[in-house]
């Protein structure tokens, strides 16, 4: 039956929610190891259970992922873990902090996981590893999902810098979806050098992979995904056992003061890691977009394993220069650095991962490039909050506006900045997926909004909400920094 023929729904019921929910975990301070078993103690159960949910759907039960394939259960479980430590390893040479946080959090949510149905097929810290991971995509498949955007000065009404982030998943599944069981939490860490910071995501998570990480310079980051068929034939050059791109985000964030040092750090690392590694550039996981902002400047990493490229506002004339939008392709077309760092302007990230016209990743990327030109000037919060980030207006290139369908409110265009994935049913009138993990950010003032799924569902409700800038201070009267 096709979309068009589907009895018509309404889109909205009054008793509906979505089937997710944000849990606060307070604020955690100290080293990173003590922060981390502070996590984990206080998300312990929640943990366990999403790490059952991942091991069962994304290891034990056959999928089409090339990885699976010709492998029974025991070699996917050899395959699985083994590349999962050789990434981490390569984390470690990178930010040791990190990988001391998630040993904390392994540490703090121990009891717990000893629980776990498959306790024994990993070290607890392997299982917060994959938790963090994200989707055990090894050797990545076709997926769509995740698109962010900022915006800063003449294009809004206040002169504020906004910027928010939205990921897409399936949401309701038999066993779970491992999406329903989410933590937000700000962390003071004891580090001189690491940021006072705010992250969102699934339980045993660090926060890359969520609604995003917001620190108290105002750096935060929008990650998403894009590797596709033309990436998965070219295999050895835009995979590898590297760090994902979800770490890196969080990592840049924490560590950085600025955008532009974020940006700097998770392409050609830092001394320390370049002696370590004997790399030039830092050895990635796979292709994605990775937003790092703060409120003058914005910087889109373009990267696969091997190159990448740097993407600012007015590349695509963007007018004023004064925001950014992605999705998951890449827009970069004049060239790329290699893992050397030489520049190869017959490499283009757009020859990785290019625009397909008609796919869900096309329609997000032109929705948020139309919703902000179209209200060049007049962007606000509240335009952010109940206009843009639960929007299911849809655009083209052209920039040909698609709305949603009059009787159910439902999108009718395969991707829409707040989208809807999955068959919509008496029982599921918005379908069985979509967006989850969204913030929002104000970047000039250090504050947040967010919310577990479906912004569009709080277009009149109240999103989850946090300010920065007091926890900031509060660490100073701490440690006097």
């Amino acid at each position: 039956m096709s979309r068009t023929d589907e009895k018509k729904i309404p889109f909205r019921l009054e008793s509906e929610n979505p089937p997710a929910r944000v849990m606060w975990i307070g604020v955690l301070q100290g080293t990173w190891r003590e922060m981390g078993i502070q996590y984990g103690q206080r998300a312990a159960k929640d943990i366990r259970i999403n790490f059952d949910i991942k091991w069962e759907k994304d290891v034990l039960r056959v999928t089409n992922e090339e990885w699976h394939k010709g492998r029974s259960k025991k070699e996917r479980v050899k395959y699985c873990i083994p590349y999962l430590k050789r990434g981490y390893q390569e984390l470690s040479f990178l930010s040791p902090e990190t990988i001391e946080f998630m040993e904390g959090i392994a540490e703090g949510a121990s009891v717990e996981l000893d629980k776990s149905i498959y306790a024994d097929v990993c070290s607890n810290f392997e299982k917060i590893g994959l938790l963090n991971f994200g989707d055990l995509r090894f050797h990545p498949g076709f997926t769509e999902e995740c698109n962010g955007l900022w915006v800063k000065g003449g294009a809004t009404k206040t002169g504020e810098t906004f910027a928010t982030r939205a990921a897409q998943s399936i949401l309701i599944e038999r066993g779970g979806s491992g999406r329903e069981r989410q933590v937000a939490y700000v962390a003071l860490p004891k580090d001189p050098n690491a940021r006072v910071f705010w992250a969102e995501g699934r339980a045993g998570r660090i926060g890359g992979l969520g609604a995003g990480v917001l620190n108290d310079m105002g750096v935060c980051c929008l990650t998403a995904g894009a590797q596709h068929k033309e990436a998965n034939m070219q295999m050895d050059e835009t995979a590898a056992p590297g760090i994902r791109d979800f770490l890196l985000a969080f990592y840049g964030v924490v560590f950085s003061k600025n955008a532009r040092e974020a940006a700097e750090r998770i392409t050609i690392g830092t001394p320390e890691y370049r002696a370590l590694s004997g790399r030039k550039t830092v050895l990635r996981a796979r292709g994605c977009n990775i937003i790092f902002a703060d409120s003058k400047e914005c910087y889109c990493v373009e990267q696969n394993a091997l190159h990448y490229a740097i993407r600012t506002p007015g590349y695509l004339g963007e007018k004023g220069n004064d925001y950014l939008v992605i999705a998951n392709h890449f827009k970069y077309k004049d060239g790329s650095y290699d893992e050397n760092n030489i520049w190869h302007a017959d490499q283009p990230m757009t020859g990785f991962d290019p625009e397909k016209e008609g796919s869900s990743s096309y329609y997000r990327f032109w929705s948020g490039m139309w919703m902000l030109r179209n209200n060049y000037g007049k962007i606000d919060r509240e335009m952010m909050l109940r206009e843009i980030a639960p929007s299911h207006i849809g655009y083209d290139q052209d920039g040909k506006q698609y709305d949603p369908d009059p009787v159910t409110g439902a999108p009718t265009v395969p991707g829409t900045f707040c989208d809807h994935t999955g068959k919509r049913t008496k029982a599921h009138p918005l379908g069985t997926g979509g967006n989850v993990d969204t913030g929002v950010f104000v970047l000039n003032s250090l504050e947040v909004y967010w919310v577990p799924a479906w912004p569009c569902h709080y277009k009149d409700k109240n999103w989850n909400y946090l300010h920065l800038q007091p926890f900031s201070d509060y660490r100073k009267l701490l440690w006097g920094y």
